[in-house]
């Protein structure tokens, strides 16, 4: 999913201007503005050559969370280790924290 949170973000980074950017993409301004906006999104040729034009990988855009970036750039071996790893920090998040409780005796009338 195409993120136009990161396309802003970076853009703002790199200190440029949507028009700046549309005229590198022979693009209009417009245009650029829906993909920042989410209304639309880039094809690939333009996903391209953003990445390029801002310095990040292409899988930059996928995600507006870092760890979906860094995941998409790992190998499969690697991804398989990740998503493992992932689903052992949430079953011990979820894993109540049990305290062992111990019985007593209530006496009562005791003189």
């Amino acid at each position: 999913m195409f993120s136009g949170i990161r396309l802003k973000e970076k853009r703002i980074e790199k200190n440029l201007n949507q028009s700046e950017i549309a005229n590198k993409l022979d693009i209009n301004r417009a245009s650029y503005s829906k993909w920042e906006s989410g209304k639309s999104i880039p094809n690939q040729k333009n996903l391209t050559a953003l990445s390029k034009i801002l310095d990040v990988p292409v899988t930059y855009f996928e995600s507006e969370y870092n760890i979906v970036n860094n995941y998409l750039q790992l190998s499969p071996d690697n991804q398989v280790k990740a998503e493992d790893y992932v689903e052992e920090l949430l079953l011990s998040q979820q894993t109540p924290n049990v305290t062992p409780l111990f019985s007593v005796q209530v006496l009562a009338d005791v003189q």
